[in-house]
């Protein structure tokens, strides 16, 4: 009697463990992944997706840890720390430049992203893709007033928009800035169909994917993340308002409309006597603790 009674405790243990493995396989079908995502995969697609749609701010990649990551089939939270590019937001209230923001998985698996305020490097990234006419001759002629009289050891941080969108080889061939001072570039399709993207990049393996050899170049980088995407990441991808279709398309032969970056006042004032050149728009000037 004692052993019918082990029994069917074991059997009723073991139908409970299948059901509930079959009611997450089942939950898990209805969320984004069609399975369940670890701290690698959500590494790799999410905090990635959080940099292409904040241009206006920058991930503190060597800051996300294990601990940043706390998924579990049925929700979950993803911590990213990040800095805002420029000290003044569109509000005009000074704010401190490091903080993080959380990405929530849902119960139902829905992705939450986190909305933050416009910065005024974001404003300026978008005016990039504008059509704006009297954005160069208003932009550059302030830009130019404001340059007169600083020098270092200050860092300006400056949108640019090129004349003519280029291959980043050229650019990082033709100007030393190069080197490390760029923060971002602007990414636009060769033929003009796919919407810019802004590609911050980083540390490869702090992203979560291999760059390959040319890993330097963040047009590069770029093009690697998104080949490192599946199908399943799509509905992932959807929750920050991107289109897999449209990244592919965008990482085909992607030119640099502009870019943004730090670097001292002359070789801001250099970039705005440079012919391949339309505007350039300060959005910070800060010391350069560097020197």
């Amino acid at each position: 009697m004692l052993g019918s009674l082990r029994l069917k405790i074991v059997t009723g243990l073991v139908a409970l463990l299948v059901a509930i493995a079959g009611g997450i396989a089942a939950f898990q079908r209805f969320g984004p992944w069609a399975e369940y995502v670890d701290s690698g995969h959500a590494r790799r697609v999410l905090v990635n997706a959080f940099n292409v749609v904040n241009p206006g701010y920058t991930i503190d990649y060597f800051g996300i840890e294990d601990g940043n990551f706390d998924i579990h089939p049925r929700g979950g939270t993803v911590t990213i720390p990040i800095s805002a590019r420029s000290s003044y937001f569109k509000s005009l209230n000074h704010q401190w430049h490091r903080f993080s923001v959380k990405v929530e998985l849902s119960s139902d698996m829905e992705i939450e992203a986190p909305s933050l305020e416009a910065t005024t490097t974001g404003i300026a990234i978008d005016a990039v893709s504008g059509d704006a006419e009297d954005m160069a001759a208003r932009t550059s002629e302030y830009t130019r007033k404001m340059l007169v009289d600083m020098d270092e050891p200050l860092a300006v941080t400056a949108v640019v928009k090129l004349n003519t969108p280029q291959p980043e080889e050229n650019l990082a061939r033709a100007w030393s800035i190069w080197d490390g001072r760029i923060g971002a570039v602007i990414l636009t399709h060769a033929n003009g169909r796919a919407k810019p993207i802004t590609w911050s990049g980083g540390d490869c393996g702090a992203m979560g994917f291999d760059c390959g050899p040319a890993g330097d170049l963040r047009a590069h980088q770029f093009q690697r993340w998104v080949a490192s995407l599946r199908e399943d990441d799509a509905d992932a991808l959807a929750a920050f308002g991107l289109n897999l279709q449209e990244l592919r398309d965008s990482s085909v032969n992607p030119l640099i409309g502009g870019f943004v970056v730090t670097a001292s006042p002359k070789d801001i004032r250099d970039l705005q006597d440079d012919q391949r050149v339309q505007w350039i728009r300060m959005t910070d000037v800060a010391l350069d603790y560097s020197s």
